[in-house]
């Protein structure tokens, strides 16, 4: 009778082993699945640190730049950018800095810690409004090249100026532009000059060194507006 219980023996064993074999892929399987899990939760919190390392870094830069370049003894706020020029008519910006800070009408806007860009047109509780100083149709005075000739910049939109002067001033290409009065840093470069041989008189075109499109930190100076 022996003979007749082996194949059943190896049969029951054969399913033992099936069933342990199939146990324990399925615990291989449930194991790895829940591995796999928690390796993408931490990809991604990794992923968000490594964002949020990267925005706060970028934003400790922005504001050492800015805090290292300006006077310690003008009284001045630092305020981000809301809303940027493409959003708002003209080429005007909104910035979160209104009367909470004691901004106000006039207040000069520079970017980059020395850059000037334009003036607070208008004042809201913790919000105030600024155009900038490339708003079409808008002039503004301003000095150039080595000699400092003095002329009217009209804006053009979207940072750029354009001067029209007697050809017989000299003005060349390359040539620095600045804002009397404000600061001595660059507030343009001259990058065409346009004539005909029957016109006495030139057109300069200038553009802004700062990308107004990406401004996002800008410093309010209280008092140094240009009046014009």
């Amino acid at each position: 009778m022996v003979w007749v219980a082996k194949p059943i023996w190896k049969a029951e064993n054969s399913l033992i082993l099936f069933w342990q074999d199939s146990f324990e892929l399925l615990s291989a399987k449930k194991t790895l699945v829940e591995e796999n899990r928690k390796l993408k939760e931490t990809l991604l919190k990794t992923d968000y640190y490594i964002l949020a390392r990267d925005f706060l870094r970028s934003e400790n830069d922005d504001l050492k730049e800015a805090l290292g370049r300006k006077s310690v003894s003008r009284q001045s706020v630092l305020a981000y950018v809301l809303v940027k020029p493409g959003k708002t008519p003209y080429d005007q910006i909104i910035i979160d800095a209104g009367e909470n800070f004691g901004v106000a009408v006039g207040d000069l806007i520079l970017a980059e810690g020395s850059v000037a860009v334009g003036e607070v047109i208008e004042v809201f509780g913790s919000t105030a409004k600024v155009s900038l100083y490339s708003s079409p149709n808008r002039k503004l005075t301003v000095l150039i090249g080595p000699n400092a000739v003095q002329a009217d910049a009209e804006g053009l939109g979207g940072g750029n100026f354009r001067v029209r002067l007697p050809k017989e001033t000299g003005i060349k290409e390359g040539e620095n532009i600045i804002i009397p009065s404000i600061s001595n840093n660059v507030f343009g470069v001259i990058e065409k000059i346009e004539s005909s041989d029957t016109d006495t008189f030139q057109d300069i075109y200038f553009k802004s060194p700062v990308n107004i499109s990406e401004l996002r930190l800008v410093e309010v100076v209280k008092g140094l507006g240009n009046k014009k």
